[in-house]
């Protein structure tokens, strides 16, 4: 590809062109320059393309606002290239335009293929919770190097979002327990949210449905979502 096309501005602009039709017919928004997004039911549905010096990749990945972020999390997903498929991870970018565009046709026929069914069958809270419980986010050919706390987190709070406290409470000391000896002060903070959960459960039941609404409130603000 020519140096001019290189420029992270043009291939940005090639990828808003090509998926502006397919954005629109599934209720994606541009959030900025290679990122789509939408909210269903309280989840992201993440597909953000990555240029990186080798070549274009794209990763797919779910995000239950309803567990506190303040950013876009890929964990719980993985490449397109990857995702029930085993292609190279990234797309050169070619020599012409005319490639890169092929490149994105190919990008969005996977897409289509293989994303929209799972985003549309997983990325709900019940989905997240099935898709877990079925080991489905222990095949890397789905889900690739999912941390352990984030699957308890997301398992635990998407417990919690249908009201299923009981469950909710178990695997909040489950998350507990995987980082207990963790000292870093982000995984402190999961710890600390997680027990003043349990606590919320314990002595105010009715709080939780609350509580979680108001931490997709803040999580969508905190990613800029508001207007979506």
């Amino acid at each position: 590809m020519n140096q001019e096309l290189i420029n992270k501005k043009n291939v940005y602009g090639l990828i808003k062109k090509a998926f502006t039709d397919f954005a629109k017919e599934n209720g994606f928004t541009f959030l900025k320059n290679g990122i789509l997004v939408r909210i269903r039911g309280d989840i992201l549905h993440t597909i953000y393309f990555d240029l990186g010096l080798s070549g274009l990749a794209c990763d797919i990945a779910i995000q239950p606002l309803y567990v506190p972020s303040e950013d876009i999390v890929l964990s719980f997903g993985n490449r397109i290239s990857k995702f029930k498929v085993n292609m190279s991870e990234r797309w050169p970018y070619g020599k012409t335009e005319h490639q890169l565009e092929q490149t994105l046709k190919e990008i969005k026929e996977l897409l289509e293929k293989n994303a929209l069914n799972w985003f549309q069958e997983t990325g709900t809270p019940r989905g997240i919770v099935e898709f877990i419980q079925a080991g489905y986010a222990d095949d890397q050919s789905l889900i690739l190097g999912l941390p352990k706390f984030v699957k308890k987190q997301y398992l635990a709070f998407s417990y919690l979002y249908q009201n299923e406290l009981e469950l909710g409470t178990q695997e909040l000391r489950n998350l507990e327990q995987v980082l207990v000896d963790d000292s870093r002060p982000w995984a402190v903070g999961i710890k600390e949210l997680s027990k003043n959960m349990r606590e919320l459960i314990i002595n105010c039941p009715d709080l939780v449905e609350k509580t979680l609404k108001q931490f997709v409130l803040k999580t969508r603000q905190n990613l800029k979502l508001q207007s979506i």
